[in-house]
């Protein structure tokens, strides 16, 4: 951003002060751009979505389709197969939308931005490990975005174990009761400080397996297997001897803190009761 050598002008008549650069990767089908937009850096501070304006919206979306209107005439060859007009207009008409309010566009590009990223985690995921999306929500690849958590393989992951796929295999028992019930299912014994270290383990892994397996198969989880879910994880953590605990760089640390996050994110949420 430049404020003295910034673009001028609109769609289909750029004119500019100064001189942007694009970029064409070919093989990649990835189109890279260096635009000067006419927005000052502490504008440009209202484009985080939690203060984002209509005005700021329109005037950034104005910008994309002028950016994006010049690289294509710049790079783009018929032989690229790529309808660019028809997407200058999708840009277009994003820049001419109309919403009720600035908290009515927030949440509208809340929800985008969670359906791109969900394309994009979901993208990854299957370049790493061949997932049955048949079996499983797509929409769980947004919260379990690491193929290490969809591994039936590997017995450190949710279902990898003897306890979590014995769970994941017989999913009709897990999927409609509640956590009390889920967890009786399994015939373990429960979490309890005076349980030796493979019982812990078991039953840590048994409530992960029912959680993450809410997750994997409808991209939720109710909030009451994951509020049990982090009980049992923080008591086990703070076990002496916990078997889920591993040092980092000198430092303890324990592997069940990665599921913190995915289940806090159930537990908070009102919704999923």
């Amino acid at each position: 951003q430049n404020n003295s050598t910034e673009p001028t002008g609109v769609l289909g008549e750029i004119q500019l002060a100064a001189h942007p650069s694009t970029h064409f990767f070919r093989k990649r089908a990835t189109l890279k751009v260096t635009w000067l937009g006419t927005q000052t850096a502490e504008e440009l501070k209202g484009l985080y979505l939690g203060t984002l304006t209509q005005g700021l919206f329109h005037v950034a979306a104005v910008e994309l389709a002028a950016a994006l209107s010049w690289a294509f005439r710049s790079k783009l060859k018929k032989t690229d197969d790529f309808d660019a007009d028809a997407c200058v207009k999708w840009v277009q008409g994003a820049a001419n939308a109309k919403f009720d309010s600035d908290p009515q566009l927030r949440e509208i590009l809340g929800e985008r931005t969670r359906q791109k990223l969900t394309r994009h985690r979901k993208a990854k995921l299957d370049q790493e490990i061949d997932i049955d999306w048949n079996r499983f929500d797509p929409n769980a690849s947004y919260t379990l975005g690491e193929a290490f958590l969809w591994s039936e393989a590997d017995e450190r992951s949710p279902h990898g174990s003897a306890v979590g796929s014995e769970i994941l295999r017989n999913w009709s028992a897990y999927r409609d009761v509640n956590i009390e019930r889920a967890y009786k299912q399994t015939g373990l014994p429960d979490w309890s400080p005076d349980g030796s270290a493979a019982e812990r383990e078991n039953a840590v892994r048994a409530y992960l397996g029912i959680a993450i397996g809410h997750v994997k198969h409808s991209a939720r989880c109710p909030r009451d297997i994951a509020q049990k879910t982090l009980d049992v994880i923080e008591k086990e953590r703070k076990s002496p001897g916990s078997v889920w605990e591993r040092g980092y760089k000198g430092m303890k640390v324990s592997a069940l803190e990665r599921y913190i996050p995915i289940l806090e994110s159930f537990a908070q949420d009102d919704s999923e009761d």
